[in-house]
């Protein structure tokens, strides 16, 4: 057996709500770049997989208060 490195970049898809909330102060973008690749994953799966509108934007609102 032969181990190798994965050096493959990981790129997360974020709903375009919340991009569109990370895109308006440049600063949080830069935030949420500089977390993990896990990190990034999880927040952008949990306003993907909110049903209701005001789930998403509660979620939304989270990270950028958590970003902050």
């Amino acid at each position: 057996m032969t181990l190798e490195p994965d050096l493959a970049e990981r790129t997360v898809d974020l709903p375009d709500d919340l991009a569109a909330a990370l895109d308006r102060v440049p600063a949080l973008r830069a935030a949420f770049t500089a977390l993990s690749y896990s990190n990034q994953r999880q927040r952008a799966e949990a306003v993907a997989a909110a049903k209701q509108p005001q789930t998403r934007a509660r979620r939304i609102e989270k990270i950028i208060a958590e970003l902050s």
